[in-house]
């Protein structure tokens, strides 16, 4: 018994261990993931794609032979004033019954059904390319807002280092002042200081609960809590290989797959058009009864061939297929337009990418030194060499360095993100 006893509480105890332990931190990856998973718009253009698919399987089955069962009755009066003729002269008898089982197929000499089934391929194509775009802007928006969590957090621990110096400054300096080595107004300049920089630091704590709110809207609606994420923040490549991507790289955008199966598209809308100007044929096979009594001994077979030759339609047809060509023009206008703006694209990312690189090195020479600035006006300042005025200042150009720094950082992972955008990666 004791044994048991000994057991259930080791057990009870390990749950409640791994009932607290914390959920692991999401990475960037994790996060595309339910982003995407939950109800966005990603959901809802892989919902398009799936409804263009089923445009190619109706297009598919107007190849096939069309079965029904058809049923009928007709009852028809007789005349006044002869009882045993009928009163309309097309049918067949007072009381007819129909019941046939009929096999129908249209055989596509016009191109009819392989314009439709061309036009729906295209459509799911038309669906995957603004599947794969949404999907791409989905990712960059909750990159933007990861990493803005990230410099936002990283801005917190900036303003929590300010304020640590400030209260020790302060400290220092009204200590200093209560002994008559420091001016009383260098003990207000200080505490004027630390004040300014509680007030950043609030600042900051509220932007990191926003963005935190921010990011974890793409995938719930819970917000009390902020999301548990890695810091990835200051991992970013040492080697600048984005510098050998090629421009021509840009034809892999979805946006040039999504002109591509516009064209397509247009291409079998204008056969279609075509297909109304040429002759239709179908059969139809029927097997069953088509008599004035219900007799099973009436049954019967037929087939019947149904041949349609269009004469005129007063240039409907002809009208609709220009406007498909016309349609057809205005993507390769679209696709030249698009070539030169992303062309444009490329390089504007590429210099940004590179503007950043070179703003985190000199971000970190910039908060390196400020660093040392700040410790030697520190002693300059203790040894009575100068005022509070340059401490103060040297503790302002310290928490900028470290906040532009961190802007630098965040800058180049977008940069890179969106450089990554434009050669369709």
């Amino acid at each position: 018994m004791p044994h048991c006893v000994r057991l259930w509480s080791v057990l009870l105890a390990a749950g409640v261990a791994a009932a607290q332990q914390p959920e692991p931190a999401l990475t960037l990856a994790d996060c595309f993931k339910l982003a995407e998973a939950e109800f966005s718009l990603a959901e809802r253009a892989r919902l398009d794609e799936q409804a263009a698919g089923e445009q190619v399987r109706q297009a598919r089955a107007g190849f096939l032979p069309q079965l029904a069962y058809l049923n009928a009755f007709t009852y028809n009066t007789p005349r006044l004033h002869d009882p045993t003729t009928l009163s309309f002269v097309a049918l067949n008898g007072i009381r007819e019954y129909f019941s046939q089982p009929t096999v129908s197929a249209e055989l596509d000499f016009s191109g009819r059904l392989r314009a439709t089934l061309q036009r729906g391929r295209a459509e799911v194509a038309i669906a995957q390319s603004r599947s794969a775009l949404t999907r791409r802007d989905l990712r960059l928006a909750v990159r933007e807002a990861y990493y803005g969590v990230l410099e936002a957090r990283h801005n917190v621990e900036t303003a929590e280092r300010t304020v640590t110096e400030a209260e020790t400054f302060h400290r220092r300096t009204r200590l200093m002042a209560e002994q008559g080595e420091a001016a009383r107004a260098d003990a207000i300049k200080a505490e004027v200081q630390l004040a300014a920089k509680r007030r950043e630091l609030l600042a900051a704590q509220t932007e990191a609960l926003n963005a935190g709110i921010r990011l974890k809207s793409f995938w719930t609606n819970d917000l009390a809590q902020p999301p548990r994420i890695e810091d990835s923040f200051l991992q970013v490549p040492t080697e600048q290989d984005y510098l050998g991507w090629d421009v021509a790289w840009i034809s892999r955008r979805s946006e040039f797959s999504l002109l591509e199966a516009a064209e397509r598209a247009a291409r079998a809308e204008a056969r279609l058009a075509s297909s109304e100007r040429r002759p239709t044929f179908a059969v139809e096979y029927g097997y069953g009864l088509d008599a004035n009594q219900v007799r099973i001994a009436d049954r019967g077979q037929a087939v019947f061939a149904h041949l349609r030759i269009p004469l005129f339609d007063w240039g409907r047809s002809k009208s609709r297929e220009r406007q498909a060509n016309f349609a057809r023009g205005q993507v390769e206008i679209d696709r030249q337009i698009a070539r030169r703006t992303f062309t444009g694209v490329f390089y504007a990312e590429r210099n940004n990418t590179e503007l950043s690189v070179k703003q985190m090195a000199e971000g970190k020479r910039e908060a390196d030194l400020a660093r040392e600035s700040l410790r030697l006006a520190r002693l300059r300042y203790e040894g009575g060499e100068t005022t509070a005025l340059e401490v103060v200042d040297a503790q302002n150009t310290l928490a900028a360095a470290e906040f532009a720094y961190n802007r630098a950082v965040f800058n180049y992972h977008m940069s890179r993100a969106r450089l990554e955008a434009a050669t369709g990666q």
